[in-house]
């Protein structure tokens, strides 16, 4: 009890914490390959990761060294435990988490230090990682230079505004058309308030039902069209694969969200804006 306990006797929630923590793996057999084909292995890894790893970057970060030097002690489970963890955070739900599936890759796969578990799949997992690295949270954003209706240029980067909603959108996708009311209502309240605007791209093949729908729905942000590119395939710079997607970039055109909604947006921007006005007013020390 001397491990979880305080001075006074009395059990320290902390220590326990930590103390189940730093032990929880002490009955897994890493050197035991057969355990990769139980059900205990993914429930024991998932269970570690998701409920006993603080959540954030550099701690996960950490824990995915730690588990990974343990599973050296035999080959194929190290393998096979490296692709386990980067396909989890790969395709990760949780936002900022495909970090960690390049980071992975970057320091244990390609480096060799560990074998990809699948090497067939080795170029697909390097080019995946090559289209996420310049999109994680707190990149520069990839400039777009596209063309509005009047095929006059508007590049992204050039923008100005403290924070620039980029929003992939198409006039039939029936999720966009659900959304637009509620980006109309983001951007009425949010424009002035906080300088911000919208660079609107349409996936549109068409350019008279783009062009028609921006004017039915008086659009008033900066609205270009995608195939008009004086930049790239936005396709491959944003990784676009259905819409809508939302990219919610900083002052200085860095990554803050992306795939959030209007919904979300609203509070992360305010929620940002309290911790700029606290700082602002901190004493300073010195």
């Amino acid at each position: 009890m001397k491990y979880v306990t305080d001075s006074a006797g009395k059990v320290d929630s902390t220590k326990l914490y930590l103390t189940y923590k730093a032990h929880y793996f002490d009955n897994f057999t890493f050197s035991d390959p057969r355990m990769i084909y139980t059900p205990v292995f993914a429930q024991k890894v998932d269970q570690y990761f998701d409920k006993l790893v603080v959540p954030t970057l550099d701690s996960l970060e950490k824990d995915i060294d730690h588990v990974l030097e343990l599973a050296s002690a035999n080959k194929e489970m190290q393998d096979y435990m490296a692709w386990f963890l980067s396909l989890k955070y790969e395709t990760s739900q949780v936002m900022g988490h495909d970090a960690l599936f390049v980071y992975i890759v970057r320091k244990y796969l390609e480096t060799g230090k560990i074998g990809y578990q699948y090497p067939e799949v080795k170029d697909n997992i390097l080019k995946r990682v090559n289209a996420l690295e310049p999109l994680l949270l707190g990149k520069p954003a990839p400039n777009l230079i596209l063309l509005d209706s009047a095929n006059v240029g508007h590049s992204l980067i050039g923008t100005q505004a403290k924070y620039t909603l980029l929003f992939f959108w198409e006039s039939t996708c029936g999720h966009c058309q659900q959304e637009m009311p509620k980006v109309l209502k983001f951007y009425d309240e949010y424009h002035q308030k906080y300088n911000l605007e919208i660079f609107g791209v349409s996936t549109d093949t068409s350019l008279v039902k783009w062009k028609a729908f921006v004017k039915k729905n008086n659009m008033q942000w900066i609205n270009v069209n995608g195939h008009m590119s004086l930049s790239g395939n936005y396709h491959t710079l944003y990784d676009i694969r259905s819409t809508p997607v939302m990219y919610l970039l900083d002052e200085n055109k860095k990554i803050l969200t992306k795939f959030l909604l209007t919904d979300e947006l609203g509070t992360i921007i305010t929620k940002r804006e309290e911790e700029l006005e606290k700082k602002k007013n901190k004493p300073d020390k010195n």
